[in-house]
């Protein structure tokens, strides 16, 4: 089901909205709207020909525990309406778009969210704050640990196993005594909650939190 970002239309539009309602709604788009904190794309691959239904989830962690915020967040409006605007314009024809299927586009959507959890990690707060002396960070960032050397992540990975170690966070267990990943990613621990039974290692707790690339 799909969650709803807009409020009443009796209420003064936020910049997001406007935006978005300003766009026509592509007939890739075949669940939600696009003011929506979720979309469902469907395209044929060009490979395959097989159509393909990708879901693009807005809803996600920027930065990890203990200070987890979403990218929905008032905050960072300006961030999603860009990670918006370039899944859309993406998939338009050549020579405006780049990108022919959903699966070549939610790769897009992955990157561009690694580059907005390193500059908020960064304490940047804006695209218009970064200078040349910030790509330069970036890029050399990247060649040392690709989407993994954006982030820092030795200081973020001791405070959460500190945090365990002293009982001020416990991570939820499900009903077959596993950690339940839908809570852990909500930390800002991991980007996947598909095999939260090798979250319970201490080795992959020091692996996988605050590496949310």
């Amino acid at each position: 089901m799909v969650n709803i970002l807009h409020k009443s239309d009796a209420v003064t539009l936020s910049l997001h909205d406007e935006i978005m309602d300003g766009l026509t709604k592509p007939a890739y788009l075949v669940e939600g709207e696009l003011r929506d904190s979720a979309w469902v794309i469907r395209t044929a691959d060009p490979t395959t020909h097989i159509n393909a239904k990708v879901t693009f989830n807005f809803d996600q962690v920027v930065s990890p525990w203990p200070n987890v915020r979403s990218l929905l967040d008032p905050e960072f409006e300006s961030d999603l309406i860009t990670l918006k605007l370039m899944i859309y314009y993406s998939l338009r024809p050549k020579p405006l778009g780049w990108n022919k299927s959903a699966v070549a586009a939610k790769d897009t959507f992955r990157r561009h969210l690694a580059f907005i959890r390193w500059r908020i990690d960064r304490g940047v707060r804006s695209n218009a704050d970064l200078s040349s002396a910030w790509f330069n960070e970036f890029h050399t960032s990247m060649q040392a640990g690709a989407r993994k050397g954006l982030l820092q992540l030795v200081p973020r990975v001791q405070k959460v196993i500190e945090a365990i170690q002293v009982g001020q966070l416990v991570l939820e267990k499900n009903q077959r005594g596993d950690v339940a990943g839908e809570k852990f990613v909500r930390l800002g621990a991991t980007k996947s909650c598909r095999r939260p039974r090798l979250i319970a290692s201490r080795m992959t707790v020091l692996q996988t939190v605050g590496l949310t690339v």
